[in-house]
C-alpha cells in the first residue's frame, strides 16, 4: 500500500469513521441500514460527491473485512446509495476566459511560473502531480512536449517523487499547444 493510500485511510478514519462509529458494536452497525444512509446524507453536507464516495469506500472496506473474518454475517454497506444525485460533471471544466483569469491571478501571486502552470494544466490535461515535479530537462523543444516520467505524490502534507507512474500508460509525452510552447 502506498504512503498516499495509507494517509487517505488514516484521514478517513480520524475525520469521519471513528467519530461516527467508534462507540457502535459491529452487530449494531450491521442492523442500522437507516443510520448508515443518514450518515452518508450528513457527509454530503460537508464534502464533495467524490469525497463522500471515497470515505464511504473506506467504511465499506472495513465492513467487508469484518464480514470476511466472520465477525458479522454480511457487509452492511452493501446497497447503500452514496450519490446525492446533484453531481454535475459538466460544471467541472473551466472556460478559456475563466482559465485566463485564474492564470492572471496566480501570475500575480506566484509570478510567471504560476501563470504558465495554470495554462499548462488547462490546455494539456496533465495532472497537478505531473506538472509540479517538472524541470527544464523534461521539456523537449523538437517535440514541443513535456515528458511525464516520475510524478510527485503527496502523503501527510509532504511531497515525494514517485519511482514510476501508477500505470505504464502514465509515462508519456504531453504535447503543448503552439502558443504555450512560446511561454
Amino acid at each position: 500500500m502506498s504512503a498516499t493510500t495509507r494517509a487517505k485511510y488514516r484521514s478517513h478514519l480520524d475525520q469521519h469513521l471513528l467519530p461516527q462509529w467508534q462507540h457502535w458494536s459491529l452487530g449494531a452497525i450491521l442492523t442500522s441500514y437507516l443510520e448508515i444512509e443518514q450518515w452518508v446524507k450528513d457527509l454530503h453536507e460537508d464534502l464533495s460527491e467524490p469525497s463522500v464516495a471515497s470515505v464511504f469506500a473506506s467504511f465499506s472496506k472495513v465492513m467487508e473485512a469484518a464480514a470476511k473474518s466472520r465477525k458479522i454475517p454480511a457487509n452492511p454497506a452493501r446497497g447503500v446509495r452514496i450519490t446525492s444525485g446533484e453531481y454535475e460533471p459538466q460544471h467541472q471544466v473551466a472556460t478559456p476566459v475563466q482559465t485566463l483569469r485564474a492564470a492572471m491571478r496566480l501570475g500575480k501571486s506566484f509570478g510567471h511560473a504560476g501563470f504558465v502552470l495554470t495554462l499548462l494544466n488547462f490546455y494539456t490535461g496533465a495532472r497537478w502531480s505531473e506538472q509540479v515535479g517538472l524541470g527544464p530537462h523534461d521539456y523537449d523543444e523538437l517535440r514541443r512536449a513535456i515528458a511525464v516520467r516520475t510524478p510527485l505524490t503527496e502523503a501527510g502534507g509532504h511531497l515525494h517523487r514517485r519511482k514510476r507512474t501508477k500505470t505504464p500508460a502514465g509515462k508519456r509525452w504531453v504535447q503543448l499547444p503552439a502558443f504555450l510552447h512560446t511561454l
